[in-house]
């Protein structure tokens, strides 16, 4: 992180230090786990387990808040996309219609060669009313009863090929 960021909340220099490491991580590919133990290292050097906690909390709001904020920026350029997207189809769906409508079938400029062309394959099927039984054909899906394994399991049978997982603690964080 920039020393010039502006931070949201104070974080001690030690804290700083592990959140800079994790960023330099992300040359290396992006895996932190490596980084565990710097945490405990930044727990036994602080003045208390307490005070750890309040600088490490302080920068996980803070990158839930860039995280968070960067989310609602990749929503804004993804509808941009779209927009870009939807107006170069409509560019090119003009001068196929302008091209069709010249009897070009080829037109060359200084850069581009535009070629009205028809795609390849099988054409397309449009089904416009009700199909008769002779053109159906029965599929059959099999899914993962869920509820039927847990309450064997749950009733003390020992399946070998499901067993309950107990929860994890997870941190909340208010």
């Amino acid at each position: 992180m920039s020393g010039s960021l502006t931070r949201l909340y104070e974080a001690s220099a030690a804290a700083r230090e592990l959140e800079a490491m994790i960023a330099a991580s992300e040359d290396a590919g992006g895996d932190i786990t490596e980084l565990e133990g710097h945490f405990d290292i930044l727990a036994r050097q602080a003045e208390g387990l307490p005070a750890v906690i309040d600088d490490v909390l302080s920068l996980v709001a803070e990158i839930e808040h860039r995280a968070a904020a960067r989310k609602a920026e990749a929503e804004r350029l993804r509808q941009r996309m779209k927009r870009d997207e939807a107006i170069a189809a409509w560019m090119k769906a003009q001068v196929l219609r302008v091209m069709q409508a010249e009897g070009f079938k080829k037109l060359e400029s200084s850069r581009w060669r535009a070629t009205v062309a028809m795609p390849g394959g099988k054409p397309a099927l449009e089904i416009v009313d009700e199909v008769p039984e002779r053109f159906t054909r029965e599929v059959v899906t099999r899914e993962i009863d869920k509820d039927a394994i847990r309450a064997e399991l749950d009733a003390g049978t020992v399946l070998p090929f499901a067993r309950l997982v107990a929860k994890q603690p997870y941190l909340k964080v208010s």
